[in-house]
């Protein structure tokens, strides 16, 4: 009768084996681990930044708005006259202008 003695190297190599499978499962976890942390930033970044251009956006229009009314304002008649006779000290005919002296 032929006895199979037991090989010392088939427990190696399964050991070896699993160890490969292994740090490779390790490996491809860690760098999928990397990416998503990665487009987790870039989306946290991004999202931010996109808070920050609708706050612009709303100034910007608040500021457009503010411009047209003053725009407005500065095309009437009254104020332009106003304007004159404030600071340019202008008169109609036959009004008399009266200065004030402050001591």
């Amino acid at each position: 009768m032929i006895r199979k003695v037991p090989n010392p190297t088939k427990p190696k190599k399964k050991f070896r084996r699993i160890f490969i499978i292994g740090s490779l499962m390790i490996l491809i976890s860690s760098f999928c681990s990397l990416q998503f942390y990665r487009g987790y930033k870039t989306l946290a970044l991004m999202q931010e930044q996109v808070a920050e251009l609708k706050t612009q956006i709303q100034y910007m229009k608040y500021e457009k708005e503010r411009l047209l009314n003053l725009l407005e304002k500065l095309d009437s008649e009254d104020y332009i006259e106003r304007i004159a006779r404030e600071e340019l000290g202008l008169v109609k005919r036959g009004e008399i202008l009266i200065i004030t002296v402050e001591e």
